[in-house]
């Protein structure tokens, strides 16, 4: 019988095997580690039985520690589910962890990524679920806790002193779990080297603006991430997204055939 062992701090609860003594910690992977095990293969023939969402956690940090995708055979895949966001919107709802889950028999093999949200579309509780990935593992937390106008809020901690912007950025993007792409167009502006100190009371969207502003670039706050580029470009982007969409044509009535 599996053994899961559930570790609670701060509010998060995360679920972790019993090799996580071992594991590589959290805080030492990347996205690009992350990302590299979600976009893996995963043979579904051990979740063809339903489950709960607990066991089909488990059965991914066991696939990851196993095929060593993140460097080591006993690190498996690190999930934080924030259980205090899922009371904070509904304190009635029961434990996500028991949602019953159920895949469908094909495909036989679809991408780790796919599995999770498969899974996550089937959590029992009255707000949608989904997942964002940040400080090296990935977080469980409802779908109205992922929009941008909430990740951006979000209180950042970090000193950079003397760091290139592009480091800098891509240090938030991971603290945050917030897409942010730097314009290529940049050149050596993105190798401008910036310095901040954020104490936990300043939001991502103020660093962003604190980092990009002194070096002479600007950010511009998209739908689903944060581009930096220059400029003109910024004000060209931020006019095309202030401008109403269109409303689609109305139908047209079909002309009558010719006799």
């Amino acid at each position: 019988m599996k053994r899961f062992f559930l570790i609670a701090a701060l509010g998060w609860v995360g679920l972790h095997l019993p090799s996580l003594a071992t594991a590589q910690a959290p805080g030492d992977l990347t996205a690009r580690d992350i990302l590299r095990v979600l976009e893996s293969s995963l043979d579904m023939k051990d979740f063809q039985n339903p489950m709960t969402l607990k066991e089909v956690l488990g059965l991914l940090y066991e696939h990851t520690a196993n095929s060593g995708l993140l460097g080591r055979k006993d690190s498996g895949l690190p999930v934080l589910v924030n259980q205090q966001a899922f009371k904070d919107l509904n304190p009635e709802a029961g434990d996500i962890y028991e949602s019953p889950i159920k895949f469908p028999p094909y495909p036989k093999k679809m991408p780790v990524a796919m599995a999770l949200q498969i899974a996550l579309s089937q959590v029992q509780h009255p707000a949608e679920a989904t997942y964002v990935i940040k400080r090296g593992a990935i977080e469980l937390l409802p779908a109205e806790r992922a929009t941008m106008a909430k990740l951006i809020q979000q209180r950042v901690i970090g000193h950079f002193d003397g760091k290139f912007l592009s480091t800098a950025v891509e240090e938030l993007a991971e603290q945050t779990g917030v897409s942010i792409h730097v314009d290529k167009r940049l050149l050596d502006k993105a190798n401008v080297q910036v310095t901040g100190t954020f104490r936990n009371h300043v939001s991502l969207r103020d660093a962003l603006i604190v980092l990009t502003e002194s070096a002479g670039v600007k950010m511009v706050q998209l739908p689903t991430a944060i581009f930096v580029t220059t400029p003109e470009n910024a004000a060209a982007l931020r006019e095309e997204l202030a401008r109403p969409k269109s409303a689609p044509a109305a139908p047209q009535p079909a002309k009558p055939l010719n006799k």
